[in-house]
């Protein structure tokens, strides 16, 4: 049976996800904290503005004011995955076969799985 615990987070949630059945929470300073045999924290995004949780691949997809999209996996590992520059990415979601679509202001883009962009 799991262990319940309290974990005082010192900023805004954005996120809440289960990666690899490992309690996630995306701050909006873009620190990712999880519960995996103790507290442990990873950095994304320079400011979260959106995160969400691409099932399919078992990761969380990040957007913020850095303009990156980040994947962070279940281990804690962030791999940086599209840049826009110096826009903010404001949403961020997961498509199918390893494809990310990603938006700042008016512009969306479409990342997949082999790195290109459109």
């Amino acid at each position: 049976m799991p262990t319940v615990a309290p974990l005082d987070l010192e900023g805004h949630c954005v996120a809440a996800v289960f990666l690899n059945d490992v309690p996630h929470f995306a701050l909006a300073d873009g620190a990712i904290h999880r519960l995996d045999n103790g507290h442990k924290t990873a950095q994304a995004n320079d400011g979260l503005l959106d995160a969400i949780h691409d099932a399919a691949n078992d990761r969380l997809i990040t957007g913020g004011e850095d303009g990156k999209v980040f994947a962070v996996k279940a281990g804690g590992a962030v791999n940086e995955l599209a840049s826009a520059g110096r826009k903010w990415i404001t949403s961020v979601t997961a498509g199918p076969q390893g494809a990310i679509a990603y938006a700042s202001g008016k512009t969306a883009f479409v990342r997949f799985a082999d790195g290109k962009i459109k």
